[in-house]
């Protein structure tokens, strides 16, 4: 059994005692970090006293080693530096589905959606006919 997560518009699940909703996908505005808008309330089963219900915060997926394994090691150097926002949770999943056709449809009219990969030697075009 594996420690897996998918996230994609209105998926909800559970981080530490938060329960979050995905409401739209930002985008990948630092290299190997997804961006998402999500909803959080505190799980009732919580302990924690803060009254958070029904806050918009920022989930940022990545790879473990890569940027987001730098900007905790920045949170943890910085202590409680008051131009960062506080980290409300963090958690490690062995394996995390970014369901990109679910997202894209959510991405902001105002940005530039992210661009597929490009395949070597395939020239990218956005239009249905292939590029000469």
């Amino acid at each position: 059994m594996t420690n897996g997560l998918v996230i994609e518009q209105n998926a909800e699940f559970v981080i530490d005692h938060y329960d979050v909703k995905v409401l739209s996908y930002l985008g990948q505005l630092t290299v190997g970090i997804h961006y998402f808008e999500v909803n959080f309330e505190v799980n009732i089963e919580s302990t924690d006293p803060s009254p958070t219900t029904g806050n918009l915060a920022l989930l940022r997926v990545g790879s473990s080693d890569g940027g987001l394994s730098r900007e905790l090691q920045l949170r943890e150097k910085l202590g409680n530096y008051a131009m960062i926002a506080e980290l409300l949770a963090s958690t490690t999943k062995d394996s995390v589905v970014i369901n990109p056709r679910a997202c894209f449809q959510s991405f902001p009219q105002d940005l530039d959606p992210p661009q597929p990969p490009l395949i070597r030697g395939e020239p990218y075009s956005k239009s249905p006919e292939r590029a000469i």
